[in-house]
């Protein structure tokens, strides 16, 4: 665990820094760290704050109009409640609980529902949790992949779906596989959880920087 730790907080200190601008001004990042970037070199916005940059109109709208595109954002999360009929609203505590201590199996379209909300509702710039988010979207993808194999108990899957997810969403693998670990009580998976949350990191650093150094410096700036 020790070596994993000092192998993560290198990852992390190697990771490029992302752009910024100032005045609202027109800019470019690294291709390493934007997308948009890669365009053919065309100019984008870069929003500052808590939000992500858009290229183009999507990112204008953010900056210059972001109530509107906070606004947007809920609607979104309104149309994805009501497909989904109102399975993605909330935390997701209760989907996750009800799967893990019920073995009720939610619909195959609640994992990727509640991601879409989750994501909208960060999106927005309006506070809002990851971590509980998070793990109902874990469980469901487990309780939908334990589905698709066939295997009626689903709680060993969803558990790891837990760990795996939310290790990806923070880069956090340590913190991940104990918080999972210990919310559940099952000790007796931890190694599947740590070769879980060693592997959902190790992807997720090849499609984005950490999470939480990303939001600190957005803090900051």
């Amino acid at each position: 665990m020790y070596i994993w730790a000092k192998i993560s907080i290198m990852a992390k200190l190697t990771v490029p820094q992302p752009c910024r601008c100032e005045g609202g001004k027109r800019c470019s990042c690294p291709t390493s760290v934007n997308p948009c970037n890669r365009r053919r070199g065309r100019s984008f916005r870069c929003t500052t704050g808590r939000r992500e940059c858009f290229c183009g109109a999507l990112g204008r709208l953010q900056k210059g109009q972001p109530v509107i595109f906070a606004g947007a954002c809920g609607l979104l999360v309104v149309v994805v409640g009501w497909f989904s009929h109102g399975l993605t609203y909330g935390s997701g505590y209760s989907e996750a609980r009800s799967i893990l201590e019920s073995g009720e199996h939610l619909p195959c379209f609640y994992a990727p529902g509640r991601a879409m909300a989750s994501l909208l509702a960060y999106l927005s710039g309006i506070p809002a949790g990851l971590l509980a988010p998070s793990l109902s979207v874990g469980a469901g993808l487990g309780q939908s992949i334990a589905d698709l194999v066939g295997q009626p108990a689903a709680v060993a899957f969803a558990i790891t779906g837990m760990c795996g997810y939310l290790s990806g969403v923070t880069q956090a693998p340590i913190t991940s596989f104990v918080i999972v670990m210990e919310m559940t009580t099952r000790h007796d998976m931890v190694l599947p959880l740590m070769v879980t949350a060693a592997i959902a990191t190790a992807a997720s650093k090849l499609l984005s920087p950490p999470l939480y150094r990303t939001l600190a410096q957005r803090y900051a700036a």
